[in-house]
């Protein structure tokens, strides 16, 4: 039986002196409990990369990840695979689920906005992140039409990272 994923749309509005703007995204159901922290991701994503406002921009998907999941111990560690069980009363954190972003940048959580140009077809992954959902960097992940996108004047080597200035 195939099920039917459901999807959150999101508007957020900004206004300026000449014309009011909105960047729509989407995110999946389990997000929204994230919905202030995202929203407040794409409000500084619109601002250091103006290019995600833009009429060529197909879709934008946003979705929170943390840096620390809660896994459980093994009702009977020895049951073969497939047949284990989780001991729902034993929980325990694992640190480290952003990989690079964690290690090497301290990072507690990101937003990752996947954004999908028309015309050229390139899918940019631009994450925005920091510590206890306060945004201190933006990274541009993987190559150079991404920087070039947001209009950063860089060369792109595995990532970017952009450390931000949020009041």
């Amino acid at each position: 039986m195939k099920r039917l994923a459901l999807v959150f749309i999101a508007a957020l509005s900004f206004t300026s002196l000449s014309q009011a703007k909105t960047l729509n995204f989407t995110i999946h159901p389990n997000d929204a409990k994230h919905m202030e922290t995202i929203k407040d991701a794409a409000s500084i994503l619109a601002d250091v990369c103006p290019a995600v406002m833009e009429n060529h921009v197909e879709s934008v998907n946003a979705a929170y990840e943390p840096d620390t999941i809660t896994r459980y111990e093994l009702k009977d560690p020895n049951a073969a695979w497939g047949e284990q069980e989780d001991d729902l009363t034993k929980p325990y954190q694992v640190n480290g689920q952003l990989g690079y972003r964690s290690e090497k940048y301290n990072w507690t959580y990101d937003v990752q906005f996947k954004v999908k140009e028309n015309q050229s077809g390139h899918t940019h992954y631009l994450y925005l992140g920091g510590v206890d959902n306060k945004v201190n960097a933006l990274v541009v992940l993987g190559k150079q039409e991404s920087l070039d996108f947001c209009e950063i004047q860089a060369k792109m080597v595995d990532h970017y990272y952009v450390p931000l200035q949020i009041n």
